[in-house]
């Protein structure tokens, strides 16, 4: 019933890294998502880019 709602749940929680023994390309900078390179061009006060990415 929750597909795709755990993530979250686990990411809110900061529980993500019980993700590794599912997921074994998983990497903690994961847990963020990439600024848009757009965004970063138009915001200077956004950089750096979140680690990872």
């Amino acid at each position: 019933m929750e597909h795709g709602i755990r993530f979250f749940d686990l990411k809110r929680w900061g529980l993500l890294d019980q993700l590794i023994p599912v997921k074994t390309n998983w990497k903690s900078y994961h847990a963020q998502w990439p600024i848009p390179q757009k965004e970063l061009l138009l915001n200077p006060n956004l950089n750096p880019q979140n680690t990872g990415y």
